[in-house]
């Protein structure tokens, strides 16, 4: 009888809960008082929206002279209510900018210490230590921001510390579909860091390392992405990681495991494009692929040749991956790209093929690819990497192949066949 009365005030309270759920409206760029966006933060409950609507027209610079306090459980601190702006494309047109170049040392631009936050469409940028902080979160959305960059997107307004910073966090998402992603350029240090104790972050869509039209570039001063030791599980797809200085995607420490890295365009990074710290720059394939690290060190594709034929847009790739099935979980995932101007990074996605247990028992083996008009030509550079079926990829090929023109390609095929051919006639004695 009890277990039923309760269950009916559970019903009863849950939708008065929901119900005093409120939108609170920024009305002041004021540091402090009535109607700015720090007493809408110290008010603010669970599920509450923060809002803005401040007087004037253009973009609105709130001056944070000392850290803001962290934003409770449940709420949605849109940027994107305030007049003129607009997040339904990309690049979005942001109109909110929280300038933290006169805040206290040490202090980051927002704090998320709560589960459920979103934070979207504004800019943050000049603060002493990192854009965004979230630290013992779970469920934490960060989308159509610009962090480290002015609110056009193209200058260098970089936070003294990282873009976002991730420690203690769970199922975080930085970005999603294209007009959701973030801008994450121009940081002193990385652009996004997962600490440990981070898991199942989901980072795609962002543009991080270039300006918002990736024009030209906007550096983050370490990596574009790092992984620190105890990271776990995240995925990183479709983002545009150019120019940071310290890499591109970086993976380290012995426990931090299955990082998908995939469908990203990637070009001109410091040190590797992705980077597993097993030794310093590339890694070496070992045998069989026995050793452990940084995404169990996966083993990256080894191609020995690439044909293209426009005409039926089709690339042809000989590779083999030295993976032992008693070392990695099969099949394994290999995607193509064309290389960067430097040969090293994969900047154009060119197709995905799996890699089968008996594919390894062959040896190398031919896969065919359809890549779309134009992402290919004769001259290009192709690379690829491999991913393991849990999730763990591996650096970039580091024995890249050039497309050679059909009629070489096809002289070099005959020369081979010719020499086999010979060889078979001295064995029998002909």
């Amino acid at each position: 009888m009890r277990s039923a009365w309760i269950a009916v005030w559970i019903a009863a309270w849950l939708p008065a809960a929901a119900s005093r759920a409120e939108t609170r409206v920024v009305t002041s760029d004021a540091d402090a008082g009535a109607g700015t966006l720090r007493a809408a933060l110290l008010a603010a409950g669970a599920g509450d929206a923060i809002h803005f609507a401040i007087p004037g027209d253009g973009v609105q610079t709130l001056f944070v002279a000392s850290e803001l306090p962290p934003v409770p459980e449940g709420v949605t601190i849109d940027g994107c209510t305030q007049a003129l702006a607009a997040c339904a494309s990309w690049p979005p047109s942001l109109t909110i900018e929280l300038e933290g170049s006169g805040a206290t040392p040490g202090a980051s631009g927002l704090r998320v210490e709560s589960d459920g936050v979103t934070v979207r469409g504004v800019v943050v940028n000049s603060f002493p230590s990192h854009g965004i902080l979230v630290s013992g979160a779970n469920a934490t959305v960060i989308a159509s921001c610009f962090i480290g960059t002015d609110v056009t997107g193209t200058l260098d307004y970089g936070n003294g510390g990282s873009g976002i910073l991730l420690e203690n966090a769970t199922h975080t998402q930085i970005g999603g579909v294209p007009f959701e992603g973030n801008l994450i350029s121009a940081n002193a240090l990385n652009g996004i860091v997962a600490g440990a104790l981070v898991a199942r972050t989901a980072i795609r869509e962002n543009r991080i390392g270039t300006d918002a039209t990736d024009t030209a570039t906007l550096p983050n001063g370490g990596a574009g992405v790092y992984f620190l030791d105890g990271a776990l599980d995240s995925t990183v797809y479709d983002n545009r990681i150019r120019a940071n200085g310290g890499g591109g995607v970086v993976v380290t420490g012995a426990t931090t495991l299955l990082h998908e890295i995939r469908n990203n365009r990637m070009s001109s990074n410091g040190n590797n494009g992705i980077d597993l710290i097993g030794e310093f720059f590339e890694d070496a394939n070992d045998p069989g692929d026995a050793d452990a690290g940084p995404n169990r060190l996966q083993n990256w594709p080894e191609m020995d040749r690439a044909t293209f034929l426009a005409g039926p847009q089709q690339l042809e790739v000989s590779v083999y991956v030295p993976t032992d099935p008693a070392n990695a979980a099969y099949p394994l995932t290999l995607d193509f790209y064309r290389a960067d101007p430097d040969g090293e990074e994969g900047e154009v996605p060119l197709g995905t093929a799996s890699y089968t247990e008996a594919d390894f028992a062959t040896g190398s083996v031919v896969v065919t690819l359809s890549p779309e008009p134009g992402r290919i030509a004769v001259g290009d550079v192709v690379v690829a990497t491999a991913t393991d079926f849990e999730g763990n990829t591996s650096e970039f090929s580091d024995d890249a192949v050039t497309v050679p023109e059909p009629a070489a390609w096809l002289a070099g095929l005959l020369a081979a066949f010719s020499l086999r051919l010979r060889s078979a006639k001295r064995a029998r004695g002909c």
